[in-house]
């Protein structure tokens, strides 16, 4: 199978993705919907509303969930009017850019880079990067952490046929990990401090340097060709920017909640913060923003991972204001 074609069915994007979702692949062209339909899910920032203070919109709000599947669903149901607000990393609009894709870019999560680490067992001996060559290496595929695996890899004049991969959903590279079938681990976020912190795992490198931190807030045309749902969007994106203002002032209070979220320890999420590379804030969108996700799409399409060299431009609304 090609590079593009494992990137593409190991991001759910291939012709079976959307097998038990039937109702995505059919265009939503009715009346627009009385509610703003935002992505959800258990720590989404809506979650947080209240303890940030922010009173609820005046406006109806759906929250539509994707339980496993992730970006490539939310693409989906964009891409078909099914929902008006998702979140994603820079890579996944790039899988449907050629394809003259509604998707708008709305607005950028700026986040931290240095939850995004390879890490090592324990009693590892390798120490340096190079030292990776031949080693068997767990990956989420079409992630940033395979983007940050790929520019690694090339760094050190490697490509994925110079190490032994594995391409892992996050729990099942966990128990590999853990059973020692994993010589390096490539992991973002909590995940990657339960490992640390269970298993004593190590940080060979993290991130930083490598990925923006760039978290999209991604919109379609038909949303924002109605005045009343661009109006919500804008406010409700203002809203996302005032809770992570919030969790930045409040660090603590922002673990709690997290936890209770979650089910993750909350001493995980405090030590996120305390390592993070920059705290998480909601910008507009900017020729800075619109650089980087164009560099991702020049490294893909140079792998062989993206066909289509389409500038990414028109996937970015620039007149979104918010805040």
């Amino acid at each position: 199978m090609s590079g593009r074609r494992k990137f593409l069915y190991g991001a759910g994007l291939g012709l079976a993705a959307l097998a038990g979702a039937g109702w995505l692949a059919r265009r939503d062209d009715g009346p627009r919907h009385a509610a703003l339909r935002v992505i959800s899910g258990r720590d989404t920032p809506g979650n947080y509303f209240a303890d940030a203070g922010i009173a609820e919109p005046d406006y109806p709000v759906e929250g539509i969930r994707f339980p496993g599947a992730g970006a490539p669903l939310e693409v989906e149901a964009l891409s078909n009017g099914h929902l008006d607000l998702g979140s994603m990393s820079e890579i996944p609009p790039l899988f449907v850019k050629e394809k003259n894709t509604i998707l708008r870019i709305v607005a950028v999560q700026q986040t931290d880079v240095n939850n995004q680490v390879i890490l090592l067992p324990r009693d590892s001996s390798i120490r340096d990067v190079r030292e990776l060559a031949g080693k068997r290496i767990g990956y989420a595929r079409s992630t940033t952490a395979h983007y940050f695996l790929a520019q690694v890899l090339r760094e050190q004049g490697l490509d994925f046929s110079g190490v032994r991969v594995s391409a892992l959903a996050v729990e099942d590279a966990y128990a590999a990990f853990q059973n020692g079938n994993l010589d390096a681990w490539v992991i973002w976020g909590v995940y990657g401090l339960r490992a640390r912190r269970v298993l004593g795992a190590r940080v060979l490198l993290t991130a930083s340097g490598y990925l923006s931190g760039n978290l999209l807030l991604v919109s379609q045309t038909r949303a924002l060709q109605d005045a009343a749902t661009r109006a919500r969007l804008a406010d409700y994106v203002g809203r996302i920017q005032r809770m992570w203002d919030w969790a930045e002032r409040h660090p603590a209070a922002w673990a709690r909640r997290s936890a209770l979220l979650t089910g993750v320890p909350e001493e995980d999420f405090l030590t996120q913060v305390s390592e993070q590379s920059q705290p998480t804030r909601v910008v507009p969108v900017s020729q800075a923003a619109i650089a980087s996700q164009q560099k991702v799409a020049d490294f893909l399409h140079a792998e062989g991972i993206i066909t289509d060299d389409t500038p990414v431009d028109y996937l970015w609304a620039r007149d979104v204001s918010f805040g």
